[in-house]
Formats: C-alpha cells, structure tokens, sequence
C-alpha cells in the first residue's frame, strides 16, 4: 500500500522541473539558431522607367563587341561598358497599335537608341547571392530586343543570354521590341557575385533591349547553430539523465 500511494519528494519534482525547463529552453535556443529553409525574394532589375534619356543605374552596356567568335567567361564578346540610357524615341508611336504586346522601357548605349548600322551589343547586370544558396535560386523574366531574327551573327541566332560565363541560352525568347514568353533560369548561379550578359544584335535604326523581372528567389545559406545552443541542449539531456537515474535508485 506504501509502494503504491508513495510519490517524489519536493525536491525531486524541483529538479524534474527545472531539467524539463532546462531543456526546452535549449531546443528553442537551438531553432532560433537554425535558419529557415523557405526561399527569400532576390533583387534583379527591371531596365528602368525612369524619365526618357535617363541613365539606368542597374545597367551597363558594351557596343561594337563583335570582334571574333564569343568566349567563355565574362569576356563574352569583348566591349568597354559603359552607362546604357532610357530611349527618347516615342516607340509606341513608331511600332503603332500591336494588340496582345507589352512593350517594356527599352534601353541603348544612347538615348537616340541609333548607332548607323548594323551593331552587337552586350547589356550586363551584376546581382549578389552572398548568403543565400545558389543551388535554390531561380530567376524569371521576361524580355525584348532588337533584333529578334533578322540576322544571325556570331551568337549564330541573336538574341541569347549567359549567366557567368556559361553556354550561350535564349534563343528565341525574345520579343521583337516587345515581351517574350517567361524565361526560367534555375542552375548556372555562384555564391556571391553573379553576371548575367544578354547580347542583342541592332540595325543600326533602333538599338535597344528590355527586360521585365517576374520573380527571384533563393534559400538562406545553412549555418551551423551557435556553440552556446549546443552546450545549454548537452546540459539539458544530462540533467534529465540525472534525474531519472534519481528516480531509479529512490528506494
């Protein structure tokens, strides 16, 4: 009858809480230091709305970068960037009603958007995934040029697009001065600084290209959790074991 109506003492309930306490804490602390895998939004620009002539500041561009067969690596073609600029050409006027189209702000190595004949560029934008893994990155967008296929230079079919360095992509995803279907870009990205490099091929006429991002995401880089995490888990399992070996050896 003892046996059965026997319960712990005081101080044994104390230190089962106390533990259990102990050990909850520890488990929050360690989830607090563990980061979320959800994906977060990146930052890639759209070229820029901003008043006609304007410098886009998220945008360089290299004119002239024929020059020879294109070559891995961000040499792409060659070319000196410089600043690209918002077209002054009212180009809704000038391509006139084209119904089911959206033209983006298209930019050029000039605010005239006309170079006197036939020309290749390279629009570039640089973009960091410091942090984040670039495993998990996708890049959705969509976007125009000129021309779409009117030539086929030395990028065999312009225009198409390389992200650090790697094979030329694209093809054929491009609207003619106007948005093309969504393009997805899932693989190809670094830790840290990225490039991405579009070359588009101009008549001379109206030079420009435009993009509109639809969506960027990445996952936070895995960290490992505080040494402080760890040792307040350790000391929280070993009181539990302490405590129930107590409990145990109670007569």
């Amino acid at each position: 009858m003892h046996a059965i109506c026997s319960f712990p003492s005081l101080h044994l309930v104390t230190v089962m809480f106390k533990t259990r306490l102990l050990l909850t804490s520890a488990l929050c602390a360690l989830a607090l230091a563990l980061p979320a895998s959800e994906t977060e939004a990146q930052t890639f620009f759209s070229t820029t709305s901003g008043a006609a002539g304007s410098i886009d500041p998220n945008w360089t561009v290299a004119a002239n970068v024929l020059g020879g067969q294109y070559n891995a690596g961000f040499g792409g073609f060659g070319g000196t960037f410089g600043s690209a600029y918002r077209w002054t050409i009212n180009y809704d006027a000038w391509f006139g009603p084209r119904p089911g189209t959206v033209t983006p702000p298209l930019i050029s190595n000039n605010a005239a958007a006309t170079n006197g004949g036939n020309t290749y560029f390279t629009f570039r934008q640089s973009f960091d995934l410091t942090g984040f893994d670039p495993n998990t990155a996708v890049l959705t967008f969509r976007w125009a040029c000129d021309d779409t296929n009117e030539y086929t230079g030395a990028v065999g079919w312009t225009p198409q697009f390389v992200l650090n360095g790697g094979p030329l992509q694209g093809a054929r995803t491009c609207g003619s001065y106007s948005l093309g279907s969504s393009v997805s870009l899932s693989s190809g990205f670094v830790s840290g600084m990225n490039v991405l490099d579009f070359y588009v091929q101009g008549n001379g006429l109206f030079d420009g290209f435009g993009l509109e991002t639809e969506s960027f995401t990445a996952a936070r880089t895995t960290s490992v959790p505080e040494p402080t995490s760890f040792a307040l888990l350790g000391a929280g399992v070993m009181a539990m074991g302490v405590a129930a070996r107590r409990r145990v050896q109670r007569p």
